[in-house]
């Protein structure tokens, strides 16, 4: 019973508003992590190296997997900006809009369902990351959620004002990552089967399709025609199966990676999310085919598609995204038993909360790298004059940060970047030695190595923590 003279919508609004704020307090402190390598490719290689949108969007030397077009139009829109955290408002924004999404997608089944949806949305450590990055996923993301809810709405109440909407969803999921895609393979079987029940005869089937899917099909098949056929892959570390699924379901769920055995982890969420598919079969809704096809279609069909070894676990994020609304309307379900429900509910929310702070901490304090203070220790610690650094093993994972923080940090001083290989054959004088790690975990670096017959000493680790970013092992010539 709502207390007096306080209306009873007022305490979900409420709390709502309170996940939203609980979901900003946890992403404020990431958006102060190092700008990392991914983000000033897409800032430095693609958005200020264009002369038009078009050209950002077409053009062959923008035809690359870090090019993520809606994010990058924002970075062009933006120009050269000294402070990095502003190329992130788009991302932080679409995070937070997230949150409310999830609330709204998860109060269609009940109002426990979307205050357990915001709650879990908001404090997932793979929210908060990609909502704090320069990149395409968290736009993605969003898209896909307001999607879902349009698409319901539509199909529930057929009114034409909704397929307008739906469509921009899709235009603006598409350019944000072609990951959106996972959203629609869940959302063609799922609309069809919904035609099939709900409109009679062929030519009343074939049209209500087509005024549905023809402009979202014309326009996927656009993007992946003009902007991602040829596209050049970045590449990455040859990651397994197992280390993906590891790094995916732990860092969304909370647990600490490398301690669950990834077949075990797989195998506990494939049960819990076929168990809730069937139970919405058995209760005649057919949001089983969406839920089915974003979270166990659109995956398997991506693993069989891809070019591996090149697997990362933000390319899954939409499913991972799909997977907490239907945790979300477990834990609803759950919290409706009588006398212990609620407090089992409450319980597995911060137990949630909690495994996801030991993600949070760790990414707070190393964030995407260290390679802002790797460059004023090199700065700080050089003779005057020009400075010359190298790195192993990709000569761009130094070269770009290295050359980003040094314009910042001291813009008059000169320093210069050189292969390794350039460095060995024709004696360089390397006064700066950067080893990089993409583990997991940082390794143990040597006190010493040696270039060329020259002797570099450790002179600083800045480990990175997450999915983001790069562990910088920094050495100095002579010791």
């Amino acid at each position: 019973m709502s207390p007096p003279n306080v209306p009873a919508i007022r305490r979900p609004a409420g709390l709502a508003c309170s996940l939203l704020a609980l979901a900003a307090a946890l992403r404020v402190p990431a958006l102060r992590t190092d700008f990392w390598l991914d983000e000033i490719w897409s800032l430095e290689g693609f958005a200020l190296r264009a002369r038009s949108v078009a050209g950002l969007l077409v053009g062959d030397g923008f035809r690359h997997d870090n090019n993520h077009p809606l994010n990058t139009l924002w970075l062009f829109a933006l120009g050269e900006r000294s402070d990095w955290t502003l190329y992130r408002a788009l991302a932080f924004v679409c995070g937070l809009a997230s949150v409310g999404a999830a609330i709204a997608l998860g109060r269609r089944r009940s109002r426990a369902a979307g205050l357990c949806a915001g709650a879990l949305f908001a404090g997932s450590f793979l929210q908060v990351v990609y909502s704090t990055e320069a990149r395409g996923y968290a736009p993605a993301v969003l898209f896909a959620l307001l999607a879902a809810l349009v698409l319901e709405e539509y199909l529930e109440t057929r009114r034409r004002r909704f397929l307008p909407a739906f469509f921009g969803c899709v235009l603006f999921g598409t350019l944000a990552h072609p990951s959106f895609a996972h959203l629609y393979v869940g959302a063609l079987p799922w609309t069809v089967a919904r035609t099939l029940r709900t409109t009679s005869g062929t030519r009343a089937r074939l049209v209500e399709l087509l005024r549905l899917h023809a402009v979202p099909v014309v326009l996927q098949a656009a993007f992946f025609a003009w902007i991602v056929r040829g596209a050049r892959i970045g590449g990455g570390p040859p990651w397994a199966w197992h280390e993906v699924a590891d790094d995916a379901l732990a860092w969304t769920l909370g647990y600490p990676i490398r301690t669950v055995p990834a077949a075990l982890a797989l195998g506990l969420v494939g049960a819990l999310v076929l168990h809730e598919l069937l139970r919405l079969r058995r209760e005649g809704s057919d949001l089983w085919l969406l839920y089915s096809g974003v979270i166990v279609l659109a995956p398997a069909l991506t693993l069989a598609l891809l070019a591996r070894p090149y697997l990362f676990a933000r390319y899954f994020l939409i499913p991972l995204s799909f997977l907490l609304l239907l945790l979300a309307g477990a834990l609803a379900r759950l919290a409706r038993v009588p006398r212990w429900g609620t407090l089992a509910c409450l319980a597995l929310l911060a137990a949630f909360g909690a495994g996801n702070l030991l993600h949070l901490a760790p990414f707070y304090d190393h964030g995407r790298g260290g390679a802002r203070a790797a460059m004023d220790y090199v700065l700080e610690h050089s003779p005057p004059g020009e400075i010359v650094l190298t790195g192993a093993p990709v000569d761009l994972w130094t070269e770009a940060p290295a050359a980003f923080y040094a314009r910042r940090l001291s813009p008059d001083r000169a320093v210069r970047y050189v292969e390794r290989a350039t460095a060995r054959r024709e004696g360089v004088p390397v006064q700066w030695f950067v080893e990089q790690s993409e583990a997991r975990r940082p390794p143990t670096p040597d006190a010493e190595i040696t270039l060329g017959g020259r002797r570099f000493g450790l002179a600083g680790t800045y480990p990175a923590y997450g999915p983001s970013g790069l562990h910088w092992f920094l050495y100095r010539r002579g010791g």
